[in-house]
């Protein structure tokens, strides 16, 4: 018997069908977006067919029992038909894995703009029918009948009457991804999903160690999906900065021991003495296969481009590519930095290209449903006092785009005691002190500008 392999018309059908078969919430939306008819195979439309009829039956996505259900409609099917359907339930497993994290709000957009496609291409070819005909009227009336695809619906609140909607307090719970440790974490609160966060800092300061330290907590602590997009240094002495902080080995010989700060029981800051190991391809080769256990098998990617080239069309492509080509859809963001981006129109001023660019971040995060990071440089006032809302470089209209803003300061004393302070500059979601600080300890010998955190008035200084 020859069987004809192919795959699946179209990729978004398939993310449809595993999204359906994998994900509560996803059928809970998704059902009055999903029109049967317009799938473009029989056995997408067949496997869709039996996921909602199991969760309109059962309120709970098919997954545990989708095999069973295929085996009991298997003598129905052709053997290409089976052959689509094993293929599809061969993916399942490695998709499950990403539950915790699932991006339902993303795969709604694409599961819209998919029908809507459909819909559109159907409509299309009738009224090109009707008008080779010459059936006018015909034709004007399939476009008074179209009706847009809207996954939202109606979504009022009646304050006082939807008693179960008005007594959730707060923000979806589900939309959280991570949240930093220690005091620092307290003062940040979680980061998000939609979120666009800004790290202001002087030059110099080490902003693109803290852009990387956010990376390291998404995808070792949650086991997200990390892209560092690099528009500064090239690849490799990211990926050597990244292999020093998990290691906290150098990629230069130290030749005597240095002092590392730590907080003592009461809050007051101790320093040992370390001699660091060099960082070499063995090392980097060992802790690379130990880590790709510990981040549950989420992936921490590097990508660098020359700055000043590298355009927000340009990143949507390059999410679109690991999408559709890696299987890979990113929880978080990393830019380094977005000041350094291309902007889509150049004969404008410097301000307005950056206001366009941060404009258009914001955007993508709410779109792709993802948390983006990324950090602005203090102007020269920064090198004299401590940096705050007024120090943005450029222009101070990134704040009005951002949903969080930290700013960090340190003093020369502060430097050689191995410490600086981090602050709120904007918060979208909750009140906030620009005056409440918290202290971080750090050592930037070892790559890790993160060792512990207190807040300020806890901190004993001598």
């Amino acid at each position: 018997m020859e069987i004809t392999r192919k795959p699946l018309d179209t990729k978004f059908e398939e993310d449809i069908l595993l999204s359906l078969i994998i994900s509560t919430e996803y059928c809970l939306q998704a059902k009055t977006i999903i029109d049967l008819k317009l799938f473009t195979s029989k056995v997408s439309k067949l496997v869709a067919t039996w996921a909602l009829e199991y969760y309109n039956t059962y309120n709970i996505a098919a997954y545990e029992y989708i095999g069973d259900i295929f085996e009991s409609h298997k003598e129905e099917l052709q053997d290409t038909e089976i052959f689509f359907v094993q293929e599809l339930l061969h993916k399942l497993d490695t998709k499950y894995t990403e539950i915790e994290n699932y991006n339902v709000a993303y795969y709604l957009d694409k599961t819209e703009k998919f029908f809507t496609k459909q819909r559109l291409k159907q409509l299309t070819e009738k009224i090109n029918g009707d008008l080779a005909n010459n059936k006018l009227d015909k034709a004007e009336h399939r476009l008074t009948e179209y009706k847009k695809i809207d996954k939202q619906g109606v979504q009022g609140v009646d304050l006082f009457r939807d008693i179960d909607k008005v007594t959730q307090l707060g923000l979806d719970e589900d939309s959280i991804l991570f949240t930093p440790p220690g005091a620092f974490g307290e003062m940040t609160g979680d980061y998000r999903r939609g979120d666009f966060i800004m790290l202001l800092a002087k030059s110099k300061f080490g902003k693109s160690w803290l852009l990387q330290q956010h990376g390291v907590w998404a995808n070792l602590l949650r086991g997200l999906n990390v892209l560092h997009l690099s528009l500064e240094m090239p690849w490799k002495p990211v990926k050597d900065r990244y292999f020093q902080q998990f290691t906290g080995k150098t990629s230069w010989k130290y030749t005597k021991p240095f002092s590392i700060p730590f907080f003592d029981t009461d809050n007051s800051i101790k320093y040992c003495e370390v001699l660091p190991g060099e960082l070499t391809k063995e090392t980097i080769e060992k802790k690379a296969k130990a880590l790709h256990m510990q981040s549950r098998g989420s992936k921490l990617i590097v990508e660098a481009r020359p700055a000043n080239s590298f355009s927000i069309d340009d990143l949507k492509m390059l999410l679109d590519y690991y999408e559709e080509y890696q299987n890979t859809m990113f929880d978080v963001l990393v830019i380094d930095y977005a000041d350094l981006m291309l902007a889509s129109n150049t004969r404008l001023d410097n301000r307005h290209q950056l206001d366009i660019i941060y404009k258009s971040l914001r955007g993508m995060a709410q779109e792709r449903n993802i948390l983006i990071l990324t950090a602005s440089q203090g102007n020269r006032d920064s090198f004299k006092k401590d940096s705050g809302v007024t120090n943005i470089a450029e222009d101070i209209r990134k704040i009005t785009h951002i949903t969080h803003g930290i700013v960090f300061n340190q003093t020369a004393e502060e430097k050689q005691l191995g410490l600086y302070r981090a602050s709120p500059m904007g918060e979208r979601y909750k009140h906030f002190e620009e005056n409440e600080e918290v202290v971080i300890l750090y050592s930037q010998h070892i790559g890790k500008m993160y060792l512990d955190s207190r807040w300020k008035k806890d901190v004993i200084l001598e």
